[in-house]
């Protein structure tokens, strides 16, 4: 009877625990999930949708399925950017730090949209959100977005789609691209400071858009186009950079300020007073 009873506590102890580790791996993917929308929707000021975060943390593994991002406002597609499989290496320890550093980010087949309205691009549009101050589509708390720093991210079946609207295009045309690697997000200026996720998705927009202009598949009108629109983006996105920079450095300076000093012991100062060497005369 009583090792029946044993038995039978074992099993429901046994029982408890799996389900204490199922709630809490559900937490965390739900956390990354929400942390990645949140992020990209707060920097890019256009709705972010994650179909899914499946968190590995004894494997350092995060697997992200199918990343959608809203075209802004004023344009025909749904999305100017999605992606499917996003596979990063990421220790648990590091996952939910500030920021969170990443080893390496490896997706496959990102689809990329270029469309013009009003006579801009729009990833141009999706750059000036990054400076501006108009609200999210969704609401977010006030808290600061999660920051990054990836050591690289590697892109591989990527195309690019450009619509119908762009002076000289009167049918869609798609790109296939070589495989694209980015390195040193978030770290490239030495300081440790990371990245936005949003200002991430606009790099890895700026680098599928430079190399789609390089392709002779396209007229030429269109390429110009491109070059001269992406070279404005990637000053802008330096700007913001050395921008951030230069706040962060203001603040540490403000909060080495604010530490007490240190009190100069009464004995230093009066072993400095009586230092014998200070009355020798020669």
């Amino acid at each position: 009877m009583i090792k029946k009873i044993l038995l039978i506590g074992s099993g429901v102890l046994v029982g408890v625990v799996v389900l204490g580790l199922l709630v809490a791996y559900l937490m965390i993917n739900s956390a990354v999930k929400i942390a990645i929308e949140k992020g990209a929707t707060q920097s890019l000021k256009v709705r972010t949708q994650l179909a899914r975060a499946s968190v590995a943390p004894f494997a350092g593994d995060v697997s992200l399925t199918d990343l959608r991002i809203a075209n802004p406002e004023g344009f025909t597609a749904p999305e100017i950017f999605t992606l499917q499989n996003i596979s990063v290496r990421v220790s648990y320890r590091q996952l939910f730090g500030q920021p969170v550093k990443i080893a390496s980010i490896s997706i496959k087949d990102p689809r990329l949209v270029i469309e013009q309205a009003g006579g801009k691009f729009n990833f141009m549009e999706l750059t000036d959100n990054l400076k501006s101050d108009k609200p999210a589509p969704v609401p977010t708390d006030s808290k600061p977005p999660t920051r990054v720093i990836i050591e690289s991210i590697d892109l591989s079946g990527a195309s690019v789609t450009f619509l119908p609207g762009i002076p000289g295009l009167d049918k869609p045309i798609q790109l296939s691209l070589p495989p694209v690697s980015l390195q040193n997000i978030g770290n490239a200026d030495g300081n440790q400071t990371g990245e936005e996720i949003g200002r991430v998705v606009a790099e890895m927009i700026q680098v599928l858009a430079q190399k789609a202009a390089e392709s002779e598949q396209l007229p030429p009108e269109i390429r110009q186009l491109l070059q001269l629109d992406l070279q404005k983006m990637t000053t802008e996105l330096q700007h913001r950079v050395q921008k951030e920079v230069d706040k962060l450095k203001d603040k540490a300076a403000r909060e080495i300020e604010k530490r007490p000093r240190r009190p100069v012991r009464r004995k230093e100062k009066d072993r400095k007073k009586t230092n014998p060497l200070s009355k020798v005369s020669i």
